[in-house]
């Protein structure tokens, strides 16, 4: 059994705040800002694990917005002189390290 967590609802709701528990697929009223924000509620900010900076992805699906946490991978564009420092420090043969940048679409 998964843990519930509990909403509490302010504002522009017909009803006073109070209490509600979150179980696993519930739907959740949100407001939209006159900027086009929401508010994800800390509580399910929490149980996803999201932190303020997380990118995250929308997608409309059949009339619906669906976020995802997007997976975001680091990288390095190697310059020519980090290349050539690969180049040095190889134990490949100039033939071989032509191949390799080859195979990688460097040349």
């Amino acid at each position: 059994m998964q843990p519930s967590l509990y909403l509490r609802v302010w504002g522009a709701l017909p009803w006073d705040a109070r209490i509600f528990r979150y179980a696993e697929g519930m739907t959740i009223p949100l407001s939209l800002s006159r900027r086009g924000q929401i508010t994800l509620p800390k509580e399910v900010r929490e149980k996803l694990g999201l932190r303020p900076g997380d990118v995250l992805l929308l997608k409309v699906e059949e009339g619906r917005l669906v976020l995802e946490p997007a997976l975001l991978l680091s990288y390095e564009v190697y310059s020519e002189e980090r290349l050539e420092e690969f180049r040095k420090a190889a134990e490949a043969t100039p033939e071989e390290v032509a191949a390799f940048l080859e195979a990688w679409g460097l040349e």
